[in-house]
């Protein structure tokens, strides 16, 4: 379990499961309330289900250069994902991974 401080009050725990025929990373999000958001990002992308942030758009941004840094180190391989964030998608964040994905490639 890896913790990340991503702004006051808001925890960022990344729990990293790699098997050989599925690679998963599951995030949980914990707000200044004390709320939790799981976000699970899983390969390949038809068993992922959408992704749900809490925060502001800089936790996003926060949360992108975070993911980006895992994907570098190749823990886990993201083709694509879908991420929800106030019931719209998060065009910023989904176009930081998407270069990133595609310097790897």
């Amino acid at each position: 379990m890896k913790q990340t401080n991503i702004f006051q009050g808001c925890t960022l725990q990344c729990d990293v499961n790699i098997f050989q025929l599925n690679k998963s990373i599951t995030i949980s999000l914990v707000n200044i309330n004390n709320e939790l958001t799981d976000i699970v990002i899983q390969q390949p992308i038809d068993d992922c289900e959408p992704i749900n942030l809490l925060g502001s758009s800089n936790t996003l941004k926060n949360i992108s250069k975070w993911l980006s840094e895992i994907i570098q180190k190749q823990v886990c391989i993201i083709s694509s994902v879908l991420i929800e964030f106030d019931g719209k998608t998060e065009i910023e964040l989904l176009k930081h991974l998407h270069e990133t994905i595609k310097q790897m490639q």
